[in-house]
């Protein structure tokens, strides 16, 4: 029978949040490799993508009424992303 396992990984993962009119600037040149437009990401869209030497989780989210991102980033590397 199907079953499902819970793990706790919320010690694994640091979180930022990018909020206002130039996040997608911002996240546009620290990730150059993934196209940040709104076609390509829109609203409540989540995407592994590279920042640095990380690969970090992006949600495109906003708190505030304005364009943001929350970055979901392994513990081991939220000093380098930051």
């Amino acid at each position: 029978p199907p079953h499902v396992i819970v793990t706790d990984v919320t010690g694994a993962f640091a979180q930022f949040n990018l909020q206002g009119p130039r996040s997608r600037d911002l996240m546009q040149t620290l990730c150059p490799d993934t196209d940040m437009s709104d076609e390509a990401f829109p609203f409540r869209a989540s995407k592994e993508v590279a920042l640095g030497y990380a690969r970090i989780t992006v949600s495109r989210i906003t708190y505030l009424g304005e364009l943001g991102y929350e970055l979901q980033v392994p513990t081991e590397q939220a000093l380098h992303v930051y």
